[in-house]
């Protein structure tokens, strides 16, 4: 005996129309277990990536500012004591701004030559604005040659 059940416009035997019920009541969507703990890793992930980005924007800053000082620091030492008399109370201000912000310090003998004596610069290439300079590095002919050694 089987009775007949409408599916989608259609009259199905009793049969399969369970076995079409029972397939409806194992398709549904049971929720994963674990579901939270993904959405707040997501959330934490988001979080990190938002924290990094800030820190990362903060260092740039942080940089892009003391290369800034260093310029200027640079530029009152190219200037000449000697010629200008204000230039040379400034010197000591600049030799300290950028010990403070250029990550490295110059040695007692450098302090006291770039005291005394104007930064030597020349201008890079040709079509440079005025205040992108280079700083003379002094030759080591003097310097015994280093040792060569085998790898």
């Amino acid at each position: 005996m089987t009775s007949k059940h409408e599916v989608i416009g259609q009259t199905l035997p009793r049969e399969v129309a369970m076995d079409t019920e029972q397939t409806k009541v194992h398709t549904e969507a049971k929720p994963y277990a674990f579901t939270p703990y993904l959405q707040a890793s997501v959330a934490v992930a988001s979080l990190m990536i938002g924290i990094s980005a800030m820190v990362a924007t903060f260092n740039v800053w942080r940089t892009e500012r003391n290369a800034r000082l260093v310029e200027i620091g640079v530029a009152v030492l190219r200037a000449d004591p000697k010629k200008d008399a204000s230039a040379a109370r400034a010197r000591e201000w600049a030799l300290d701004l950028i010990d403070a912000n250029a990550g490295v310090k110059f040695s007692p003998s450098a302090r006291r030559e770039l005291l005394e004596q104007a930064l030597a610069v020349k201008p890079i290439g040709r079509s440079q604005p005025d205040d992108f300079y280079s700083v003379t590095l002094p030759t080591f002919r003097d310097a015994p040659p280093r040792a060569k050694t085998s790898n």
